[in-house]
């Protein structure tokens, strides 16, 4: 059985981009937690003290991350009384790979056939109709007040379904390319791997879940569930990289505070091992994050996952720190990956054990999958799932499950 170190899959309720990784990085980035009441300022003479360069600001929950100048750096940092502790960033493997006047639902939403393809309720959008979309819009197609931020792999916001709703003043680029290229050179930053230093979506995944919840009700294509919200890019994920925990928390924090949007979607899901002392650091980081964004008022959704495992709602210690409403994956049988990650065909991925970030992070809203019809599962999917073709609110043959999912 495979146990990865770390695992990421971006998707958004629990349809996913998948990838693994180990908990390292290849530009030897580090996180640097300190002391509560040290100033950023503080933090930032600490680290180039130490002989080290600031790549990512996350002073609203006392940590940095950054990259050694010299050696000894580690040592330097861990010496220093108002370090917490410092531990390697965690490189999180990604791998694909106003509404209009126009009449809702959208024209399409209502075809019985696609290609060809046909649906047992005879409704193209059948999950909308399952959240009684249609219904909430005789009301409203969702306010252009309330502001989502998407973090993900960056949204297109010149497509066609998406150029009236992205707001080009909220989110931007949190991959700090200029820093590691200045630190590196650009020759090595992309031997690495790191190509995608643009603004735009080079992958598709951030866009598509965009569209998914503000795609335009203009007669083309499928509709977004609240066409009438803005969103915000927040590209916290390379194409073909992926993206750090540094990252990723860089854009949450400013979707809170710079920006303090209403909601933030993650389609991101990570296991991290509570047993290694950086990965069980990186879960407190994004504890802390949600915790702030939560005592801004905002609202943190993020996806259950795609490996068909059990997922438990428990207290631990994590730290010297007692968690409430961790979501860890069973230590039993139902820990087996049934679906793996990034491919079809199924896998035996050991995640007993192993937390969820961000999804299974206190105060997160987890969100799992359901389905209409499964019958275009993949050929490999078990015999149990085949007798539910068809059925209506059945769970998706790949989505993760248990006491700690809280939306489906």
């Amino acid at each position: 059985m495979k146990r990865p170190g770390f695992l990421l899959a971006a998707l958004v309720a629990a349809l996913a981009l998948a990838g693994s990784a180990s908990a390292g990085n290849p530009f030897g980035i580090r996180l640097v937690r300190f002391a509560p009441g040290t100033t950023p300022a503080q933090m930032r003479v600490a680290v180039t003290s130490a002989g080290g360069v600031v790549v990512t600001d996350l002073s609203a929950i006392h940590a940095l991350a950054a990259v050694s100048r010299s050696p000894g750096f580690a040592s330097r940092l861990d010496a220093d009384r108002r370090v917490v502790a410092s531990f390697e960033d965690s490189t999180l493997g990604a791998e694909l790979g106003s509404a209009d006047t126009e009449p809702v639902p959208d024209p399409w939403h209502e075809l019985d056939s696609f290609f060809g393809v046909t649906n047992p309720e005879g409704i193209l959008q059948w999950d909308d109709n399952r959240m009684n979309v249609p219904a909430a819009w005789a009301t409203t197609t969702g306010d252009a007040s309330v502001r989502v931020a998407v973090l993900d792999t960056g949204v297109e916001d010149a497509h066609r379904e998406l150029k009236d709703s992205v707001d080009p003043s909220l989110g931007g680029n949190f991959i700090p390319c200029d820093l590691l290229v200045r630190q590196y050179g650009a020759q090595v930053v992309s031997a690495y791997g790191l190509r995608d230093c643009s603004s735009g979506d080079k992958e598709g995944h951030g866009t598509w879940v965009a569209s998914r919840i503000a795609g335009a009700a203009n007669g083309f294509a499928s509709n977004g569930a609240a066409p009438g919200v803005r969103i915000g890019s927040y590209k916290v994920l390379a194409a073909g990289f992926g993206g750090l925990t540094s990252w990723i928390l860089s854009g949450l924090l400013d979707a809170c505070t710079a920006h303090r949007v209403d909601i933030v979607n993650m389609s991101i899901v990570g296991y991290m091992d509570p047993a290694d002392p950086s990965t069980a650091e990186d879960y407190l980081l994004f504890t802390d994050a949600v915790s702030y964004c939560r005592s801004q008022g905002v609202a943190v959704f993020a996806a259950a996952g795609n490996e068909h495992v059990r997922v438990d709602r428990v207290e631990l210690s994590l730290g010297g720190r007692t968690l409430a409403g961790v979501g860890r994956v069973t230590p039993g049988p139902e820990g087996f990956a049934t679906a793996s990650p990034g491919s079809d065909s199924l896998a035996g991925y050991d995640l007993r054990g192993l937390l969820m970030v961000p999804g299974g992070v206190p105060g997160v809203e987890m969100v799992s999958a359901t389905a209409n019809a499964i019958g275009a599962a993949p050929a490999d999917v078990p015999l149990r799932w085949q007798v539910h073709v068809g059925a209506r609110d059945q769970l998706a043959y790949y989505s993760n499950y248990g006491p700690r999912i809280d939306l489906a």
